[in-house]
């Protein structure tokens, strides 16, 4: 059997586990809602999501036995922060725009991309928030950060720039460092194409039946979306055009 058909095989499987499930959520009573937003905002709003199905399961629940019965599932309720958590959030926000914090901020954007370079100016931008308490990344965070990125070691990438580190001279590939760099968690969109480029070559040096589950395992993911795939062959295509002694750009757009 064709390696080809075999990927049509699992494609067409799992369609059929998709419709499955989609049909019984609709049955449910849910629908599903494709939306695009703001990266920072992606987590915050499958949070909200998810606490939306939560609530209308157990109000389901309700429905079908009656007032007196007891849900499934706890009842909604967000934590409540005590007042000294409170402002301690608050001044970390306030000192965040200080003058007199920001040599204290300089320090942290050195530590972070000597430690976690290269990184992308839109990641570090939303680490620096988030470790002060912000949710996003507005204008005036971006404004207040800006002074202090402007003699990094820089390089374009498509709309965003990564800043390298001062030990490390900006390269065309990169050794794949993992989703966890320094201790710290990031995501494939957080992952410069420099460290893409270097493991979608080491995948295909080796020839797997299925490269681009491959990919998937490396980066942790459990399956495979259209949008990854469209990059990974985007990536192989910069791979290939290399070979030919071109000189592509490679950042993403």
């Amino acid at each position: 059997m064709s390696r080809s058909k075999t990927r049509k095989q699992l494609k067409a499987e799992h369609a059929k586990r998709s419709k499955a499930s989609e049909d019984r959520k609709r049955a449910d009573g849910l629908a599903k809602v494709t939306i695009w937003v703001p990266t920072e905002h992606a987590d915050r709003m499958k949070a909200e999501a998810r606490k939306l199905c939560e609530l209308h399961q157990a109000n389901r629940v309700l429905e079908k036995h009656g007032r007196d019965a007891v849900p499934l599932l706890p009842p909604i309720r967000e934590p409540r922060a005590n007042k000294s958590e409170t402002s301690e959030a608050s001044e970390a926000k306030r000192k965040f725009f200080k003058d007199s914090y920001q040599p204290a901020l300089r320090e942290m954007v050195l530590g972070l991309v000597d430690s976690q370079g290269p990184i992308l100016k839109s990641h570090l931008t939303l680490r620096l928030a988030r470790d002060h308490g912000f949710d996003a990344t507005g204008a005036r965070i971006r404004k207040t950060l800006e002074p202090h990125f402007a003699d990094l070691v820089a390089k374009p990438h498509g709309k965003d720039t990564l800043f390298w580190p001062t030990h490390q001279e900006p390269v065309d590939r990169l050794e794949f460092r993992g989703m966890t760099v320094a201790g710290v968690e990031r995501s494939w969109v957080q992952v410069p194409d420099e460290e893409k480029l270097h493991l979608i070559a080491e995948i295909l040096g080796r020839e797997p039946d299925d490269p681009i589950r491959e990919l998937c395992r490396r980066i942790e993911r459990t399956k495979v979306t259209e949008k990854l795939e469209a990059e990974f062959h985007r990536l192989r295509n910069v791979i290939e055009a290399r070979h030919e002694d071109t000189a592509p750009d490679i950042a993403a757009e």
